[in-house]
């Protein structure tokens, strides 16, 4: 019998078995650690806009969403207050 795991922002996540469940809890603790940052590496801002790595690098290659990048080739951060204005400009029209 399945069991109700975690009721986050309304949702509730029916579990079916232990990796799913495993999977869900951490993809639920990045999104509640990128909820209390104000500034996120690569994969913190994807999960904090819930969209896939691809479109991220989509966007960040046509310089859509804003980024910052430590050094030539570094890891790129953004600015939780850029990623929601690009959030309601681009997902609200």
């Amino acid at each position: 019998m399945p069991k109700i795991l975690f009721d986050f922002h309304i949702m509730t996540f029916v579990i079916k078995n232990d990796m799913g469940e495993l999977k869900i809890l951490q993809y639920l603790l990045r999104k509640l650690i990128a909820t209390q940052k104000t500034v996120l590496d690569f994969e913190e801002a994807c999960v904090y806009l819930n969209v896939s790595q691809s479109y991220m690098y989509k966007k960040t290659a046509c310089q859509e969403i804003k980024f910052y990048r430590r050094g030539e080739k570094g890891k790129l951060y953004f600015r939780k207050q850029d990623l929601d204005e690009y959030a309601l400009n681009e997902f609200v029209n």
